[in-house]
């Protein structure tokens, strides 16, 4: 589940990754 805003945040945390899966 990728969000718009997500998006970009994830593009900085790579740790949080796995958060989204």
């Amino acid at each position: 589940m990728t969000r718009p805003c997500k998006s970009k945040q994830v593009s900085r945390v790579r740790p949080r990754k796995h958060f989204l899966s």
